[in-house]
């Protein structure tokens, strides 16, 4: 968030940087987190292409997916718009951390 910020500043930056693009694709990846979500569940393996899509691998085919609204028009036409486990898609799962104490020995 940071460099983006930085990155809108009117001043030039040094000579080095001048031909550096910065995308906003962490964000826009965030809203697929529905899509992610319910494809993790129903084991459905997808990679990210450029610029911010997704993959899915639909009978040896893969087929991208352009927008969160897209993902679920789709993933409800394959039939798997819900979790196996009936959690709607916008629920996040709660990840439990283990701590451990360790000892130094030397």
């Amino acid at each position: 968030e940071h460099i983006l910020r930085a990155s809108r500043n009117k001043a030039k930056p040094p000579e080095d940087y001048l031909n550096v693009k910065l995308f906003a694709t962490l964000r826009r990846r965030r809203d697929f987190a529905p899509i992610v979500e319910i494809l993790r569940a129903n084991s459905k393996r997808y990679p990210w292409g450029f610029h911010i899509k997704m993959l899915v691998n639909k009978e040896g085919k893969m087929i991208p997916i352009l927008s969160p609204e897209d993902g679920l028009r789709k993933l409800n036409s394959w039939g798997l718009e819900n979790l196996p486990d009936e959690r709607t898609a916008t629920q996040h799962r709660r990840i439990q951390l283990e701590w451990y104490k360790t000892t130094n020995k030397r």
